[in-house]
Protein backbone atom coordinates (compact mmCIF):
# COMPACT_ATOMS: atom_id res chain seq x y z
CA UNK A 1 0.00 0.00 0.00
CA UNK A 2 1.34 3.47 -0.95
CA UNK A 3 1.67 6.57 1.32
CA UNK A 4 -1.18 8.30 0.29
CA UNK A 5 -3.81 5.57 0.83
CA UNK A 6 -2.33 4.69 4.28
CA UNK A 7 -2.36 8.75 5.05
CA UNK A 8 -6.54 8.83 4.28
CA UNK A 9 -6.83 5.77 5.74
CA UNK A 10 -5.03 6.47 9.31
CA UNK A 11 -6.48 10.02 9.35
CA UNK A 12 -10.11 8.75 9.25
CA UNK A 13 -8.99 5.78 11.15
CA UNK A 14 -10.68 6.25 14.44
CA UNK A 15 -13.85 8.20 13.17
CA UNK A 16 -15.11 4.92 11.35
CA UNK A 17 -14.17 2.82 14.15
CA UNK A 18 -16.48 4.96 16.43
CA UNK A 19 -19.39 4.57 13.97
CA UNK A 20 -18.31 0.78 13.60
CA UNK A 21 -18.72 0.29 17.37
CA UNK A 22 -22.05 1.33 17.45
CA UNK A 23 -23.35 -0.25 14.25
CA UNK A 24 -24.71 2.98 12.74
CA UNK A 25 -24.31 2.35 9.02
CA UNK A 26 -23.52 -1.03 7.00
CA UNK A 27 -21.29 1.13 4.51
CA UNK A 28 -19.14 2.26 7.25
CA UNK A 29 -18.96 -1.08 9.15
CA UNK A 30 -16.89 -2.50 5.35
CA UNK A 31 -14.84 0.78 5.18
CA UNK A 32 -13.77 0.53 8.57
CA UNK A 33 -12.44 -2.82 7.62
CA UNK A 34 -9.68 -0.89 5.08
CA UNK A 35 -7.94 1.59 8.04
CA UNK A 36 -4.57 1.13 9.28
CA UNK A 37 -3.21 1.59 12.64
CA UNK A 38 -0.35 3.07 14.07
CA UNK A 39 1.98 2.00 16.63
CA UNK A 40 3.43 3.87 19.46
CA UNK A 41 6.40 5.37 17.38
CA UNK A 42 3.79 6.80 14.73
CA UNK A 43 5.30 4.01 11.75
CA UNK A 44 2.25 2.51 9.77
CA UNK A 45 1.76 -1.18 10.36
CA UNK A 46 -0.43 -3.78 8.88
CA UNK A 47 -4.77 -3.56 7.64
CA UNK A 48 -6.70 -4.44 10.74
CA UNK A 49 -7.80 -7.13 8.76
CA UNK A 50 -7.31 -9.83 11.46
CA UNK A 51 -10.42 -8.12 13.46
CA UNK A 52 -13.47 -9.33 13.17
CA UNK A 53 -16.11 -6.65 12.13
CA UNK A 54 -19.11 -5.65 14.82
CA UNK A 55 -22.77 -6.82 13.72
CA UNK A 56 -21.63 -9.77 12.21
CA UNK A 57 -20.46 -8.55 8.71
CA UNK A 58 -17.53 -10.28 7.09
CA UNK A 59 -15.45 -8.82 4.21
CA UNK A 60 -11.68 -9.34 2.28
CA UNK A 61 -10.46 -5.74 1.47
CA UNK A 62 -7.37 -7.51 -0.20
CA UNK A 63 -8.47 -6.21 -3.52
CA UNK A 64 -9.38 -3.10 -2.49
CA UNK A 65 -5.86 -2.14 -1.10
CA UNK A 66 -4.05 -3.64 -3.74
CA UNK A 67 -6.50 -1.41 -6.01
CA UNK A 68 -5.46 1.55 -4.43
CA UNK A 69 -1.70 0.84 -3.67
CA UNK A 70 0.62 3.10 -5.75
CA UNK A 71 -2.41 5.25 -7.62
CA UNK A 72 -3.06 8.52 -4.93
CA UNK A 73 -2.75 10.99 -7.20
CA UNK A 74 -5.55 8.88 -9.35
CA UNK A 75 -7.54 8.60 -6.46
CA UNK A 76 -7.75 12.53 -6.02
CA UNK A 77 -8.52 13.15 -9.72
CA UNK A 78 -10.99 10.21 -9.51
CA UNK A 79 -12.72 11.88 -6.46
CA UNK A 80 -12.93 14.93 -7.70
CA UNK A 81 -14.33 14.46 -11.32
CA UNK A 82 -17.38 12.61 -9.38
CA UNK A 83 -17.66 15.42 -6.97
CA UNK A 84 -17.55 17.70 -9.98
CA UNK A 85 -19.68 15.53 -12.27
CA UNK A 86 -22.55 16.24 -9.08
CA UNK A 87 -22.19 12.60 -7.19
CA UNK A 88 -22.31 13.24 -2.94
CA UNK A 89 -18.84 12.49 -2.49
CA UNK A 90 -16.36 14.13 0.19
CA UNK A 91 -13.64 15.95 -2.28
CA UNK A 92 -12.57 18.33 0.57
CA UNK A 93 -11.25 15.89 2.68
CA UNK A 94 -9.12 13.92 0.33
CA UNK A 95 -7.75 16.57 -0.84
CA UNK A 96 -6.74 17.47 2.76
CA UNK A 97 -5.18 14.50 3.01
CA UNK A 98 -3.34 15.09 -0.22
CA UNK A 99 -2.10 18.11 0.66
CA UNK A 100 -0.21 16.97 3.83
CA UNK A 101 1.30 14.13 1.75
CA UNK A 102 2.65 17.00 -0.53
CA UNK A 103 4.00 18.83 2.70
CA UNK A 104 5.79 15.57 3.70
CA UNK A 105 7.29 15.08 0.09
CA UNK A 106 5.26 11.73 -0.67
CA UNK A 107 3.20 13.36 -3.55
CA UNK A 108 3.76 16.21 -5.77
CA UNK A 109 1.78 19.15 -4.82
CA UNK A 110 2.07 20.25 -8.77
CA UNK A 111 0.33 17.12 -9.90
CA UNK A 112 -2.38 17.16 -7.10
CA UNK A 113 -3.07 21.00 -7.98
CA UNK A 114 -2.98 20.38 -11.95
CA UNK A 115 -4.83 17.79 -11.80
CA UNK A 116 -8.07 18.56 -9.41
CA UNK A 117 -8.11 21.74 -11.58
CA UNK A 118 -8.23 19.54 -14.89
CA UNK A 119 -10.62 17.63 -13.53
CA UNK A 120 -13.19 20.30 -12.26
CA UNK A 121 -12.66 21.80 -15.12
CA UNK A 122 -14.00 18.84 -17.50
CA UNK A 123 -16.65 18.65 -15.22
CA UNK A 124 -17.55 22.01 -15.44
CA UNK A 125 -17.14 22.25 -19.51
CA UNK A 126 -19.57 19.60 -19.80
CA UNK A 127 -22.35 21.39 -17.76
CA UNK A 128 -21.81 24.28 -19.76
CA UNK A 129 -22.20 22.48 -22.55
CA UNK A 130 -25.48 20.79 -21.21
CA UNK A 131 -26.48 24.15 -20.27
CA UNK A 132 -26.89 25.45 -23.80
CA UNK A 133 -27.93 22.44 -25.21
CA UNK A 134 -30.89 21.37 -22.68
CA UNK A 135 -31.36 24.72 -20.96
CA UNK A 136 -33.29 25.50 -17.87
CA UNK A 137 -34.25 21.28 -17.44
CA UNK A 138 -30.55 20.51 -16.73
CA UNK A 139 -30.79 22.88 -13.62
CA UNK A 140 -33.64 21.74 -12.47
CA UNK A 141 -32.15 17.92 -12.29
CA UNK A 142 -29.25 19.35 -10.75
CA UNK A 143 -30.75 21.26 -7.40
CA UNK A 144 -33.24 18.27 -6.79
CA UNK A 145 -29.75 16.64 -6.11
CA UNK A 146 -28.34 19.39 -3.90
CA UNK A 147 -28.73 20.24 -0.38
CA UNK A 148 -31.10 23.56 -0.80
CA UNK A 149 -33.28 21.36 -3.65
CA UNK A 150 -35.82 24.26 -4.59
CA UNK A 151 -34.35 27.33 -4.33
CA UNK A 152 -30.96 26.76 -6.01
CA UNK A 153 -31.86 28.23 -9.22
CA UNK A 154 -33.02 31.34 -8.12
CA UNK A 155 -30.36 31.69 -6.15
CA UNK A 156 -28.13 30.80 -9.12
CA UNK A 157 -29.46 33.05 -11.23
CA UNK A 158 -29.33 36.01 -8.64
CA UNK A 159 -25.54 35.63 -8.33
CA UNK A 160 -24.89 35.71 -12.16
CA UNK A 161 -26.98 38.92 -12.30
CA UNK A 162 -24.95 40.81 -9.94
CA UNK A 163 -21.77 39.48 -10.63
CA UNK A 164 -21.98 37.38 -14.04
CA UNK A 165 -18.74 35.72 -14.92
CA UNK A 166 -17.43 36.69 -11.18
CA UNK A 167 -20.15 34.45 -9.52
CA UNK A 168 -17.94 31.51 -11.03
CA UNK A 169 -15.00 32.66 -8.54
CA UNK A 170 -17.26 31.72 -5.43
CA UNK A 171 -19.95 29.44 -6.91
CA UNK A 172 -17.89 26.48 -5.66
CA UNK A 173 -17.61 27.12 -1.91
CA UNK A 174 -21.53 27.75 -1.92
CA UNK A 175 -23.96 25.15 -0.88
CA UNK A 176 -26.56 24.01 -4.05
CA UNK A 177 -24.73 26.56 -6.57
CA UNK A 178 -21.51 24.50 -6.95
CA UNK A 179 -22.63 22.25 -9.53
CA UNK A 180 -25.75 24.45 -10.47
CA UNK A 181 -23.73 27.08 -11.88
CA UNK A 182 -21.94 26.09 -14.85
CA UNK A 183 -25.29 24.88 -16.68
CA UNK A 184 -26.43 28.52 -16.06
CA UNK A 185 -23.77 29.96 -17.54
CA UNK A 186 -24.25 27.45 -20.56
CA UNK A 187 -28.71 28.97 -20.03
CA UNK A 188 -27.04 32.51 -20.54
CA UNK A 189 -25.10 32.16 -23.73
CA UNK A 190 -22.11 33.08 -21.65
CA UNK A 191 -19.13 33.36 -23.98
CA UNK A 192 -16.59 29.97 -23.57
CA UNK A 193 -13.51 32.11 -22.87
CA UNK A 194 -14.94 34.10 -20.15
CA UNK A 195 -16.87 30.88 -18.78
CA UNK A 196 -13.10 29.25 -18.88
CA UNK A 197 -11.39 32.23 -17.59
CA UNK A 198 -13.73 32.88 -14.26
CA UNK A 199 -14.40 29.34 -14.06
CA UNK A 200 -10.67 28.03 -13.60
CA UNK A 201 -9.90 30.61 -11.37
CA UNK A 202 -12.87 29.40 -9.15
CA UNK A 203 -12.13 26.05 -9.52
CA UNK A 204 -7.96 26.66 -8.51
CA UNK A 205 -9.35 28.88 -5.41
CA UNK A 206 -11.72 25.79 -4.38
CA UNK A 207 -8.86 22.98 -4.54
CA UNK A 208 -6.47 25.53 -2.97
CA UNK A 209 -8.31 26.24 -0.38
CA UNK A 210 -8.05 22.39 0.92
CA UNK A 211 -4.46 21.63 -0.65
CA UNK A 212 -2.56 23.95 0.87
CA UNK A 213 -3.77 23.70 4.58
CA UNK A 214 -2.87 20.37 4.22
CA UNK A 215 0.35 21.42 2.39
CA UNK A 216 0.89 23.88 5.04
CA UNK A 217 0.23 22.65 8.60
CA UNK A 218 0.97 19.07 7.52
CA UNK A 219 3.24 18.64 10.77
CA UNK A 220 0.69 20.00 12.78
CA UNK A 221 -2.03 17.96 10.97
CA UNK A 222 0.12 14.68 12.09
CA UNK A 223 0.61 15.72 15.55
CA UNK A 224 -2.96 16.24 16.20
CA UNK A 225 -4.31 13.10 15.03
CA UNK A 226 -4.64 11.44 18.58
CA UNK A 227 -7.72 13.85 18.73
CA UNK A 228 -9.16 12.43 15.25
CA UNK A 229 -11.80 10.19 17.29
CA UNK A 230 -13.37 13.12 19.52
CA UNK A 231 -13.55 15.76 16.50
CA UNK A 232 -14.99 13.02 14.48
CA UNK A 233 -17.77 12.47 16.70
CA UNK A 234 -18.74 15.91 17.16
CA UNK A 235 -18.41 16.73 13.76
CA UNK A 236 -20.73 13.81 12.82
CA UNK A 237 -23.51 14.57 15.69
CA UNK A 238 -23.21 18.62 14.11
CA UNK A 239 -23.60 17.53 10.51
CA UNK A 240 -26.82 15.01 11.45
CA UNK A 241 -28.34 17.85 13.45
CA UNK A 242 -27.43 20.59 10.67
CA UNK A 243 -28.76 17.76 8.21
CA UNK A 244 -31.80 17.19 9.90
CA UNK A 245 -32.80 20.77 10.22
CA UNK A 246 -32.30 21.54 6.97
CA UNK A 247 -34.90 18.38 5.91
CA UNK A 248 -37.36 19.77 8.46
CA UNK A 249 -37.29 23.25 6.98
CA UNK A 250 -37.47 21.89 3.18
CA UNK A 251 -41.02 19.82 4.25
CA UNK A 252 -42.41 22.92 5.80
CA UNK A 253 -41.87 25.05 3.09
CA UNK A 254 -42.66 22.56 0.47
CA UNK A 255 -46.28 22.02 2.99
CA UNK A 256 -47.57 25.45 1.78
CA UNK A 257 -51.02 25.12 -0.13
CA UNK A 258 -50.92 25.57 -3.85
CA UNK A 259 -53.06 27.45 -6.22
CA UNK A 260 -53.36 26.20 -9.46
CA UNK A 261 -53.52 27.82 -12.86
CA UNK A 262 -56.82 27.41 -13.65
CA UNK A 263 -58.02 28.89 -10.02
CA UNK A 264 -55.50 31.94 -10.61
CA UNK A 265 -57.54 32.25 -13.99
CA UNK A 266 -60.79 32.09 -12.80
CA UNK A 267 -60.24 34.44 -10.18
CA UNK A 268 -58.80 37.21 -12.87
CA UNK A 269 -61.69 36.62 -15.02
CA UNK A 270 -64.04 37.56 -11.86
CA UNK A 271 -62.39 40.20 -10.96
CA UNK A 272 -61.45 39.31 -8.07
CA UNK A 273 -58.33 41.51 -6.83
CA UNK A 274 -55.65 38.55 -6.71
CA UNK A 275 -51.88 40.60 -6.50
CA UNK A 276 -50.00 38.00 -8.76
CA UNK A 277 -45.79 38.48 -8.02
CA UNK A 278 -43.28 37.34 -10.31
CA UNK A 279 -39.90 36.57 -8.03
CA UNK A 280 -37.85 35.59 -11.59
CA UNK A 281 -34.85 37.58 -12.07
CA UNK A 282 -35.83 40.37 -14.71
CA UNK A 283 -33.00 38.81 -17.08
CA UNK A 284 -34.92 35.05 -16.97
CA UNK A 285 -38.03 36.67 -18.23
CA UNK A 286 -39.39 37.15 -21.67
CA UNK A 287 -42.93 36.54 -20.63
CA UNK A 288 -45.15 36.92 -17.61
CA UNK A 289 -48.34 35.83 -15.45
CA UNK A 290 -50.90 38.53 -16.77
CA UNK A 291 -50.72 41.75 -14.33
CA UNK A 292 -47.69 39.88 -12.67
CA UNK A 293 -45.36 42.52 -10.87
CA UNK A 294 -41.71 41.56 -11.28
CA UNK A 295 -39.63 41.61 -7.85
CA UNK A 296 -37.33 39.38 -6.82
CA UNK A 297 -37.10 37.67 -3.32
CA UNK A 298 -34.83 40.45 -2.13
CA UNK A 299 -36.77 43.21 -3.12
CA UNK A 300 -40.00 41.57 -1.93
CA UNK A 301 -38.07 40.74 1.61
CA UNK A 302 -37.14 44.75 1.73
CA UNK A 303 -40.51 46.00 0.19
CA UNK A 304 -43.28 43.67 1.62
CA UNK A 305 -44.72 46.38 4.12
CA UNK A 306 -45.45 48.29 0.86
CA UNK A 307 -47.81 45.42 -0.44
CA UNK A 308 -51.67 45.58 0.54
CA UNK A 309 -51.84 42.74 2.87
CA UNK A 310 -55.88 42.20 2.73
CA UNK A 311 -55.07 41.42 -0.59
CA UNK A 312 -54.85 37.70 -2.07
CA UNK A 313 -50.85 37.33 -2.97
CA UNK A 314 -50.27 34.65 -6.05
CA UNK A 315 -46.36 34.26 -6.05
CA UNK A 316 -44.01 32.26 -9.23
CA UNK A 317 -40.82 31.49 -9.79
CA UNK A 318 -38.41 29.39 -12.15
CA UNK A 319 -37.54 26.92 -9.52
CA UNK A 320 -38.04 23.39 -9.12
CA UNK A 321 -41.26 22.64 -6.71
CA UNK A 322 -41.74 26.31 -6.41
CA UNK A 323 -38.84 26.49 -4.20
CA UNK A 324 -38.41 30.15 -3.76
CA UNK A 325 -42.33 30.87 -3.90
CA UNK A 326 -43.39 29.33 -1.40
CA UNK A 327 -40.31 30.06 0.60
CA UNK A 328 -42.10 33.80 0.43
CA UNK A 329 -45.60 32.52 0.64
CA UNK A 330 -44.42 31.67 4.00
CA UNK A 331 -42.32 34.82 5.15
CA UNK A 332 -45.39 36.93 4.12
CA UNK A 333 -47.90 34.60 6.24
CA UNK A 334 -45.75 35.16 9.36
CA UNK A 335 -45.34 39.09 8.52
CA UNK A 336 -49.63 38.60 8.21
CA UNK A 337 -50.62 38.71 5.02
CA UNK A 338 -54.17 36.90 4.63
CA UNK A 339 -53.07 34.75 1.75
CA UNK A 340 -50.15 34.13 0.46
CA UNK A 341 -50.01 31.29 -1.71
CA UNK A 342 -47.07 30.02 -4.82
CA UNK A 343 -48.14 29.24 -8.24
CA UNK A 344 -48.77 25.26 -9.09
CA UNK A 345 -46.38 24.66 -11.95
CA UNK A 346 -45.21 28.26 -12.09
CA UNK A 347 -45.69 30.38 -15.88
CA UNK A 348 -44.55 27.20 -17.47
CA UNK A 349 -48.27 25.47 -16.26
CA UNK A 350 -49.83 28.89 -16.89
CA UNK A 351 -48.36 29.18 -20.13
CA UNK A 352 -49.30 25.27 -20.96
CA UNK A 353 -52.88 26.23 -20.72
CA UNK A 354 -52.92 29.00 -22.73
CA UNK A 355 -53.87 31.96 -20.08
CA UNK A 356 -52.45 35.37 -21.37
CA UNK A 357 -49.10 36.41 -20.66
CA UNK A 358 -48.02 39.96 -21.12
CA UNK A 359 -44.57 40.85 -21.63
CA UNK A 360 -41.65 42.14 -19.61
CA UNK A 361 -41.47 45.60 -18.13
CA UNK A 362 -38.01 45.67 -19.12
CA UNK A 363 -37.49 48.95 -16.30
CA UNK A 364 -36.15 47.32 -13.16
CA UNK A 365 -37.74 48.86 -9.93
CA UNK A 366 -36.07 51.55 -8.03
CA UNK A 367 -36.52 51.42 -4.59
CA UNK A 368 -37.74 54.42 -4.23
CA UNK A 369 -40.65 54.27 -6.87
CA UNK A 370 -43.65 53.34 -5.66
CA UNK A 371 -45.66 50.29 -7.92
CA UNK A 372 -49.24 50.12 -8.63
CA UNK A 373 -50.76 47.89 -6.47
Amino acid sequence: MDDFTAAILTLTRRHDLFLQRSCFSRRYILMSRYFMSRDPAGTFRAPLAHRKPRCGIETNVDHVQAALAGHGTWVVLGLVLASGAGLPLPAPPVLLAAGVLAGAGRLSLAAVLAGSLLALLATDLLWYQLGRWRGRSILGLLCRISLEPDSCVQRTEDLFSRYRGGALLVSKFLPGLKTAAPPLAGLIEMPLGEFALYGGAGSLLWVAAFVLPGYLFSERIARAAPLGEWVAAAGSLAFAAWLGWKVLERRRTLQVGRVTPDELYAQQESGRDVLVVDLRHRNAIDSKVRGALQMTPEELRLREAELPHERDVVLYCGCPNEGSAAQMARLLRARGFRSARPLLGGIDAWRARGYPVDPPSGIALEKSATPSF
